[in-house]
């Protein structure tokens, strides 16, 4: 990594689908220690490595297959309309629910897609259920 020492490197991972996602990891030992750590950040911030399940950390697997999807032609859009949020998703039959946290979530009662919502300064995330 460019000569620097030990150190985090943390990304950004968007998963739209369920599924399982490769990863291929490569490192090179510069002349000295080396060691490779891979691990997901929860929201507090707290690391928990990889296969740590019993801390609710992310699964592996050497080899493996793919499950089937369970919720085919499920679909999920956003826009901003003014100062409103437009929410679409399919199929009519599912649910919108609504959390603060990523943790708890709500069913938004009697909500029919496309639906609206304020803008507002609290963070606000939104996914259909089936």
């Amino acid at each position: 990594m460019r000569g620097r020492g030990a150190a985090d490197t943390t990304f950004a991972v968007f998963v739209q689908d369920a599924g399982i996602y490769p990863i291929r990891t490569i490192w090179q030992e510069g002349g000295g220690d080396a060691n490779i750590e891979l691990f997901s950040v929860k929201t507090d911030g707290t690391k928990v490595l990889i296969n740590d399940t019993d801390n609710g950390g992310l699964k592996s697997y050497r080899t493996g297959v793919a499950p089937s999807k369970t919720t085919p032609g499920l679909s999920i859009a956003i826009q901003r309309v003014g100062a409103e949020v437009e929410i679409t998703w399919t199929p009519a039959t599912a649910a919108l629910q609504l959390s603060n946290n990523l943790v708890n979530w709500a069913t938004v009662p009697a909500a029919v897609s496309p639906y609206r919502t304020a803008v507002g300064a609290n963070p606000a995330f939104y996914r259909a259920k089936p």
